[in-house]
Order: structure tokens, then sequence, then C-alpha cells
């Protein structure tokens, strides 16, 4: 638990979806400005990165 500082975050209470968890969490750095769409393209970049799942390109002929 943390006390005495304040920290912006964005919270998914009950994601879509979501059979196994119940929140996501991800807290923002001080010094971010970004757009909601930059917000998403990163936490999307993020969870690819750092789990075994990937999304798979199509290949083009």
């Amino acid at each position: 638990m943390i006390r005495g500082l304040f920290q912006n975050a964005v919270i998914i209470q009950n994601p879509r979806g979501g059979k196994i968890f119940s929140q996501a969490i991800f807290i923002l750095r001080p010094e971010s400005a970004c757009t909601d769409r930059e917000l998403v393209e990163e936490a999307q970049r993020i969870i690819e990165e750092n789990t075994s799942v990937r999304k798979r390109r199509k290949a083009y002929k």
C-alpha cells in the first residue's frame, strides 16, 4: 500500500470479456501527456510485449 503519494492512474473495472481479471491498473508517469488513443496504444503495446500472447501478422502474397 502506498501512502502520501498522488498518482494519476487508469483503472479498468471488470474488463470486457474478463474471466480471470477483475481489474487492470495502469499508473501514469507524472510527466506524461497524451491523447486517449495514444494511451490505449501504449497499454496494448505493453501488454503484448510482456505476455506470451502476440498478434499474428497476416502474410501478404
